[in-house]
């Protein structure tokens, strides 16, 4: 051992001993080479406790290459021993062997111990591959000293650091591929795809690594903006002038930018955003359709979809007009159109016309025409309007708690469905005895719906089975299970072949009916809850709306989104259906028409409730321009569509509202209490006194379910209106 102590490296003086077999042939060797080794080791363990490095260096080649396996183990045993007393230079090098070498034993060792490096990227590198999650994000939020280990390591612990990110930090793996080969395609579009999974501190590390490799990383940024809707994403975008990586993507690149000025360098008649457009791409095809709509760029829209309008349809000449004339007429001193007005008006205003001619002591001629106006005269001051919902009917079937409440297409059945797993189907003509009532031992139903026939009763379980029973036995006659997530809604199209169900997830699946097969599966809203839906039948469009108030109408026919909007929230649906391109709905205390695709307000109103309730329903009263809005404790709000005008309140005798429906052809409306107790009132009155004469058919006044005074008015009022073709040439000015 002299060499050692003369000023040779210790290093070099004892490797022969540890690692090389040279003791001479003529003598026992294993017995000398077996003392000659512990000497060294020895020696080496002496010189480690005094922190020396090549002690340390010496010992982990010992653990590495020693030929003999006891000395392979002394050597670990004396670091391991040293690194728990806290020695630097020991605790270096288990280090060492755990991370450069893949030690797993050493890297029990770190692990069982508690060993801590005193380089904080180390310390990083350690973490990840103990596993420990939760303390590496703790002590590196955005993941830097981990890059920092990453890239000063060697391949085998580059390999081991990417192998144990697979599941932990898939997103930082991800990035780190990238940066060793920045300018490999693949691994940039891996990147970008990765990015709608990072954590917040891989966001963190992604934008840290952009702004470091601003070359680089401001092509990936743009190929990241292109996918997502990302507020820092546009921010760096804008501020390093980034430029996605295919020129072919430039275009639509700087049309989400709203950078017009390289747009139109870039494209010519919006080509590129419509080629973008079909790729079927749906968040990208959302986020064109939102910002085309907000900055007026939507000249492709209708080039796209040239049946589709961005803007509401003139209102039909609805109540509103009719005062606004009667009111016009007035103030123009105009007796001759004021008498007119009073007689094909609606009834609701024509007291207005008629103060307003007894004011200027208007005479008519004799005979029939004086007759007519006494007759009005009379009848309206004795019946002022508006005249409130008259209860019809009720029936107490569902025990506790209404889930649902459905009529039929033309306004023949009610379905009711209770929490307590009831399902009772009722006719409008007899509401006292239930068509069916039953229960399903240990299912619930969600929500049950008539077919547009009326033949059969079709309901989604708890179970995801769908299952259709006859209405007139009472019999199942279908059943098939579902798979997805849970459903939220479902619609039956018009022809009775096909399903729609709408799911929590976003997804929308067409079925062929009543055999289950998935004909089409759409996820038009990836990332959002959702709370419910409209269907438009007539055009096979669907409104998806998410818990927070996002909007995504649907295209079913083309699979395309039409747009994306926002709608208020809470919500409450009174229903469930689009009417002419309108959905309504209450929203605490407001009244919310919304125009589809568009997503316009035609109408927002707000409504005086009581500060203790809420509105829970709205609905539209079919043909009379009219709309409805329920209050929990019962009060209903009259209100026009087309403006703020109040065509009346009424104090409905129920003790509370959860849902309401109004019939297709309005002339009923239903109201749910909360304990389950249906209410029938008949709007005959209400909604016939809202209609002109010239758009009510005398047929319908038939039937015995108008006041007889109110019928035989109204009749008298349609003969006039048809002897003598009263035409007021409106001026629409």
């Amino acid at each position: 051992m002299s060499g050692a102590d003369s000023g040779e490296s210790i290093r070099d003086a004892l490797r022969p001993f540890l690692l090389e077999a040279e003791i001479s042939r003529h003598v026992p060797a294993d017995r000398i080479y077996r003392a000659a080794g512990i000497g060294a080791l020895t020696i080496a363990g002496e010189r480690l406790e005094e922190n020396d490095a090549e002690a340390a260096a010496l010992l982990i080649e010992t653990v590495r290459f020693a030929p003999a396996a006891p000395f392979q183990a002394r050597a670990f045993a004396i670091l391991e021993k040293a690194a728990v007393n806290g020695n630097p230079a020991a605790i270096g090098a288990v280090y060492e062997l755990a991370l450069d070498h893949q030690s797993s034993k050493a890297l029990d060792t770190i692990s069982e111990r508690k060993l801590s490096a005193p380089d904080s990227a180390r310390e990083a590198a350690k973490l990840l591959m103990i596993n420990d999650r939760k303390r590496l994000l703790k002590s590196d939020p955005t993941l830097s000293e981990l890059t920092r280990a990453f890239l000063a390591g060697n391949d085998a612990l580059r390999c081991a650091l990417l192998n144990r990110a697979e599941k932990q930090l898939s997103g930082w793996r991800a990035l780190m591929e990238w940066l060793i080969a920045p300018d490999d395609p693949a691994r940039r579009r891996q990147l970008v795809a990765s990015f709608a999974t990072f954590g917040t501190e891989e966001r963190r590390c992604f934008f840290a690594l952009m702004t470091e490799y601003p070359e680089a990383g401001s092509r990936v940024m743009a190929d990241a903006w292109l996918r997502y809707d990302d507020g820092e994403l546009r921010r760096l975008c804008e501020i390093y002038g980034a430029k996605p990586s295919d020129p072919e993507d430039a275009a639509v690149y700087y049309y989400l930018i709203e950078d017009w000025t390289r747009y139109r360098e870039n494209d010519l008649d919006y080509r590129a955003v419509i080629r973008a457009f079909h790729q079927q791409d749906k968040e990208l095809q959302l986020r064109l359709i939102a910002l085309a709509t907000r900055t007026g760029s939507d000249e492709w829209l209708s080039a796209l979809n040239p049946d589709d309008r961005l803007t509401p349809s003139k209102a039909e000449f609805e109540i509103v007009d009719w005062a606004a004339q009667i009111r016009a007429a007035n103030e123009r001193n105009d007796v001759k159109r004021l008498w007119s007005l009073a007689q094909i008006a609606p009834l609701a205003l024509v007291p207005d016309a008629l103060d307003a001619l007894a004011a200027r002591g208007f005479k008519p001629n004799e005979g029939e025409e004086t007759a007519l106006y006494r007759r009005l005269q009379s009848f309206l001051g004795k019946n002022p309007p508006p005249y409130p919902p008259a209860l019809h009917a009720s029936a107490h079937h569902i025990a506790g708690t209404p889930l649902n409440f459905q009529l039929g297409a033309d306004g023949r059945f009610v379905v009711m469905t209770g929490v307590s797993g009831k399902i009772v189907v009722l006719s409008r003509d007899a509401l006292t005895a239930p068509i069916l009532n039953f229960r399903l031992p240990g299912f619930s139903p969600r929500i049950a719906k008539i077919s547009h026939d009326g033949k059969q009763l079709v309901s989604v379980w708890t179970d995801r089975t769908v299952r259709v029973f006859d209405l007139r036995t009472g019999g199942l006659v279908h059943q098939f299970a579902l798979s997805g997530a849970e459903t939220v809604d479902f619609w039956l199209k018009p022809d009775g072949r096909r399903l729609i169900r709408l799911e929590s997830d976003g997804t929308v699946r067409e079925l062929s009916f009543p055999t289950g097969v998935e004909l089409s599966r759409e996820n038009v809203s990836a990332g959002l809850v959702i709370a419910g839906g409209a269907y438009d039948a007539g055009k096979n469009r669907l409104l998806v709306i998410a818990a927070n108030g996002t909007a995504i109408f649907v295209d079913l026919n083309r699979r395309l989104p039409l747009n994306r909007f926002e709608i208020a929230a809470p919500t409450r649906f009174a229903a469930d259906m689009i009417d002419r391109d309108r959905l309504i709905y209450a929203a605490d205390a407001r009244l919310v028409i919304t125009h589809c695709p568009s997503g316009n307000s035609i109408l927002t109103k707000e409504i005086a409730v009581p500060a203790s309730g809420r509105l829970s329903a709205a609905a539209f009263v079919p043909g009379c321009g009219c709309a409805l809005a329920f209050s929990t404790e019962g009060t209903v709000f009259a209100c026009a569509t087309s403006s703020r005008a109040d065509l009346g309140k009424f104090a409905l005798p129920v003790q509370s509202c959860a849902l309401a429906r109004i019939s297709p052809d309005g002339q009923y409306l239903y109201v749910v209490s909360d304990d389950g107790q249906l209410y029938q009132f008949a709007l005959h009155d209400f909604r016939y006194a809202l209609i002109p004469i010239d758009r009510i058919d005398p047929a319908e006044l038939d039937a015995p379910r108008l006041s007889s005074g109110l019928r035989a008015l109204l009749r008298e009022r349609i003969d006039w209106d048809r002897r003598f073709e009263i035409d007021l040439d409106f001026d629409f000015e």
